[in-house]
């Protein structure tokens, strides 16, 4: 995911922000797009994934002075705070799980300029694949974000959900032939 400079980096910026709450601003600004990112993926509507974004932050700003480092980056543990506010989210409007909306896919359609033809082909690919994801259960679909999306390795996923490490990875590989079944 990151380097030993990054984790540095992000340890100082939580020691800074567990002992004046207002140096969290610089957390915030550091995973905002992310977490608004991770929450427009799994929300149609950006005002209500602003609304959660915000409330994610609320959360983690009001529990910081709670987090510990260990061994799992604090982008990790802002990202469980985030899901949890969406399975709050989700609760509340009687949905369990996720869908995901054409907004929402071209939302997450990287900055490239393929030619016309190309991107009709790269946009029905990624609609096609975050249809697949939305169709997996929540826990599934989490442990896809976590690999694919954040790049963590199977230890991190492990500590975030509790699970083995190898429990992890045999999850994610039957999810992946579960994918690729679906996709085909």
């Amino acid at each position: 995911m990151g380097n030993n400079n990054d984790f540095a980096e992000e340890q100082k910026l939580v020691r800074l922000a567990q002992k004046d709450k207002r140096n969290f601003a610089a957390l915030y600004g550091k995973y905002y797009p992310a977490v608004l990112g991770y929450i427009r993926k799994r929300i149609e509507k950006k005002e209500i994934s602003e609304d959660l974004a915000s409330k994610a932050f609320e959360k983690a700003l009001n529990g910081i002075d709670n987090y510990q480092w260990q061994g799992v980056p604090f982008g990790s543990w802002l990202f469980r705070i985030a899901r949890n506010v969406l399975n709050d989210y989700y609760r509340s409007q009687g949905r369990r799980t996720p869908s995901v909306s054409l907004e929402a896919v071209e939302y997450m359609v990287k900055d490239k300029e393929p030619e016309p033809d190309e991107q009709v082909v790269i946009d029905e690919d990624e609609y096609n694949l975050y249809k697949t994801i939305a169709e997996l259960d929540d826990d599934d679909q989490y442990l896809v974000y976590y690999k694919f999306f954040e790049g963590l390795t199977n230890v991190q996923i492990a500590k975030i959900t509790g699970l083995s490490e190898t429990n992890v990875g045999t999850k994610l590989y039957r999810i992946r032939k579960k994918m690729k079944g679906l996709l085909e």
